[in-house]
């Protein structure tokens, strides 16, 4: 936490929580500090949140959310607590950026997994800043060092703020269930042809900077919706799940009569996230959702039919469950 221990930030919250008797309980959850609030009759309890989480940082930033908007309790914790923050990093020298105030100043921070910024310019300002001005360098605030690791939109802000005109991101599409990197973690920064650079080194402005970082993995279907056709939908799941794709279910149409046509289990439709087809080549994130509809008798105990005079059971329960179970769980017939 940038100078300030997990277990110092506790008992920091703890030290302020004692000093407001309405304060029955207080916790620490990533960066944050929950209190539970008696209320002055003591018949209720509410509760609020300081939420200190500066895009992985503990900087004295911090967000207010509280479910009694009239007290005033909660302003009065995050201005003691913010107090000892601050006062903790001046003892140890040191300075942090307001990660928040450069990411909300950044108008390219669209959400989008790319991105990307170029400073337009006409081409008579591009030919007079080319060979008729001579263009101060930039001096760089980080090194290479201090960026990585970092999320990547401060990164791509404060490389705005330092002046830089052509900056572009490129995922490696590598974070999957088992990934020890999390999203949008930067991994490098490239600036012209050096890799490696030092807080205080010069850079033309038009350096080109590439932003290397963690995104989410992409599978690639090998095949395509019709190649499905006529599979039992357990089948479907498991070729799914071996692809990679994590979040699988099953839904049962029950809309078969004597099964002559079409078995019970066999799939129907598959839809992955708002898609109900795609083709071969198609790539999506492996945490999609994918929702496997498949065959399956009415959940009925019986039904006549006219003219032949024979009562004929259904299946009282369709014998395939209605979610997938994940490897080496059980698979129980819903009942």
């Amino acid at each position: 936490m940038d100078g300030i221990s997990y277990q110092k930030f506790e008992e920091m919250a703890l030290q302020v929580s004692r000093q407001f008797p309405r304060i029955v309980r207080c916790r620490i959850r990533r960066g944050a500090v929950l209190c539970t609030v008696s209320s002055a009759s003591g018949n209720s309890r509410w509760g609020f949140a300081v939420d200190y989480n500066d895009w992985g940082h503990i900087t004295g930033v911090s967000r207010i959310r509280s479910g009694n908007p009239d007290s005033l309790l909660p302003a009065s914790f995050e201005e003691q607590m913010t107090g000892c923050i601050r006062q903790a990093l001046w003892r140890q020298n040191i300075s942090l950026p307001n990660f928040s105030a450069a990411v909300a100043a950044n108008p390219d921070l669209t959400g989008e997994s790319r991105l990307c910024y170029s400073k337009e310019r006409s081409l008579l300002q591009r030919f007079f800043r080319r060979y008729l001005i001579h263009r101060r360098p930039l001096k760089i605030a980080y090194s290479d060092r201090e960026l990585t690791g970092e999320h990547l939109y401060p990164v791509f802000s404060f490389l705005r703020q330092n002046g830089f005109e052509q900056i572009r991101s490129v995922p490696l599409q590598d974070i999957d269930g088992n990934s020890s990197c999390y999203l949008y973690e930067v991994e490098n920064v490239r600036i012209g042809s050096y890799s490696h650079f030092d807080a205080g080194d010069t850079f033309p402005p038009d350096a080109p900077v590439l932003i290397t970082y963690h995104g989410k993995r992409k599978i690639s279907m090998p095949f395509s919706r019709r190649y499905f056709d006529g599979w039992d939908y357990a089948e479907v799941a498991e070729v799914l799940r071996e692809l990679g794709f994590l979040h699988l279910k099953a839904i049962p149409r029950h809309d078969l009569i004597l099964g002559v046509f079409s078995a019970e289990g066999t799939v129907c439709d598959i839809s992955i996230g708002d898609r109900t087809a795609f083709h071969r080549g198609d790539q999506f994130y492996y945490d999609v959702e994918i929702t496997v509809y498949y065959h399956a008798f009415p959940q009925r105990s019986c039904i006549f039919f006219a003219g032949c005079g024979t009562l004929t059971g259904y299946r009282l329960y369709s014998r395939y469950p209605v979610l997938m179970q994940p490897k080496g769980g059980s698979s129980g017939a819903k009942g």
